[in-house]
């Protein structure tokens, strides 16, 4: 049998490991794919594999040849030795394992090398080769015989909850050698994403890194509906032959080129920019103002839940809310409900727990307290930050602090304006009396509520939740245009 037929089943087509044992000492070199030539891995010399063989060339080569000389080599002290040494290299073989044999008449290397036969179980052992060029030639016929199996994936996106796919191969082709004039199929079905748009299926080779462009062997586009489900052939036509068969693919290699990140092409959702929201609901119902609470809050859980809808596609919404009461009781602080930044569906269940509450004063409110829990909250330095003030007072005037039972002297509205994260939008969205008699601030505190929603933003505030939902939709549209390219799913988001 033929080197060649002896390796026929194993990886030599595309990597092996070649052990010489010679009068030099023990060297392993592995080959790899496409680089044929031996690159050492692990060697040692005689003296350095036993301490008896003498560093004097002429005296080792004696003793290698079997010669007792004044003081020979123990064989027990050689064969432990060797061993040692060959359980030291095992870790470093790649298989399969080419034993190269001494040259004939060397009585101790013929040892190692029966040593080697029983420790490592070499696939192939050759005889003695006179340089290492003919090693390397050896190597390379061995490579371009071996028939190489051949392997062959399809590459989708695999539906998660944080609205980043996860691309996984999908088994297609199984590995066989594949002669010329073979012909093999399989059929594989795919979705569209949940927006709908062009697709790329692309083939790889089995285990290869599809970033490495020699992985890709064929790229179909096809555009499909959301969910739309597509039965694609992946057919092989001779070695190294893929192709993918559909009466609506089209050409996809140029796309699949020119995306710049394979994460942009699992993207479920259209929008890349992360999205920190608060929603600042003020409970206190003044006396008259039956259902302004209720109201509010209604807006609130609309507002959150069009983000927790938003949070389903995409990681990057987080939200909170905060509840405020008034000052009502000496020596207690503002009834406070919050949530802090997180799922909005967290914040939605806090909405859930929030209810009217008595109201000290019919002009003003505490929302400089609401502000102040915005201050410390943990903002995402690149998100887009939007505040949403559902408000029917205004904040309390500074000639008003004094006369309040409870109120901290640093809770003064421009500082804590000024003291919000860089970039922070607020949307000022007013019910009740603050929104009556037509103009910003109504009459609930006058020319001071006036003062408080201009402070707050340059935006008029915001007067009926339609209004609200516009002006939310253009501060969180994302910066870049949707991404129309997408993998394929390998099953339907739900």
């Amino acid at each position: 049998m033929g080197m060649v037929d002896a390796l026929r089943d194993t990886e030599a087509h595309t990597r092996m490991s070649f052990l010489e044992v010679d009068v030099r000492g023990l060297t392993l070199s592995t080959a790899a794919d496409s680089i044929p030539d031996l690159a050492p891995v692990w060697s040692r010399l005689w003296n350095q594999v036993c301490a008896e063989v003498p560093g004097h060339h002429e005296k080792q080569l004696f003793q290698l040849a079997g010669g007792v000389g004044r003081a020979p080599v123990s064989r027990t002290a050689w064969r432990a030795a060797v061993a040692e040494a060959l359980d030291q290299l095992a870790a470093h073989v790649v298989r399969p394992l080419i034993l190269v044999e001494p040259p004939a008449g060397w009585v101790l290397l013929e040892q190692a090398a029966r040593a080697a036969l029983r420790r490592l179980a070499p696939d192939l052992t050759l005889p003695w080769q006179s340089s290492l060029t003919d090693l390397n030639r050896l190597s390379a016929h061995i490579m371009a015989g071996v028939p190489r199996p051949e392997g062959y994936d399809v590459l989708l996106g695999w539906p998660g909850t944080t609205g980043i796919a996860e691309a996984r191969p999908q088994r297609v082709l199984p590995r066989a050698v594949v002669a010329a004039g073979d012909t093999r199929s399989e059929q594989v079905v795919v979705y569209g994403p949940p927006h709908g748009s062009e697709t790329l299926v692309p083939v790889v080779r089995h285990g290869a890194d599809p970033a490495d462009p020699a992985a890709v062997v064929d790229v179909a586009a096809l555009t499909l509906g959301p969910g739309e489900q597509a039965m694609l052939t992946v057919r092989q036509e001779g070695p190294g032959t893929v192709r993918i068969v559909h009466p609506a693919a089209r050409p996809g290699r140029a796309a699949w080129a020119s995306a710049a990140h394979l994460e942009d092409l699992l993207r479920l959702d259209e929008s890349r920019t992360e999205v920190d929201v608060l929603v600042t609901v003020e409970l206190g119902q003044p006396v008259g103002q039956n259902g302004s609470v209720t109201d509010r809050l209604g807006v609130a859980r609309t507002v959150v839940g069009d983000l927790a809808r938003m949070a389903g596609r995409t990681a990057s919404v987080r939200a909170a809310v905060v509840g405020y009461g008034d000052h009502l009781r000496r020596g207690l602080d503002v009834d406070l409900v919050q949530q802090g930044l997180g799922d909005p569906r967290d914040a939605l269940a806090r909405l859930a727990e929030m209810r009217p509450l008595m109201a000290a004063r019919g002009l003003t409110a505490p929302l400089e307290e609401a502000l102040a829990v915005a201050v410390g909250l943990d903002w995402r330095p690149a998100a887009r930050k939007v505040i949403v003030v559902l408000a029917g007072r205004p904040a309390h005037p500074a000639q008003q602090k004094p006369s309040l039972i409870k109120c901290l002297a640093d809770l003064d509205l421009d500082r804590l304006v000024a003291a919000l994260p860089p970039g922070a939008e607020i949307i000022p969205a007013l019910t009740g009396p603050a929104a009556e008699r037509g103009g910003p601030g109504g009459r609930a505190g006058g020319g001071w509520a006036d003062e408080v929603w201009a402070l707050l933003s340059p935006r008029t505030p915001v007067m009926s939740a339609p209004h609200l939902q516009e002006v939310l939709e253009q501060l969180l549209a994302p910066d870049e245009e949707p991404i129309n390219l997408r993998l394929a799913l390998g099953e339907p988001v739900p």
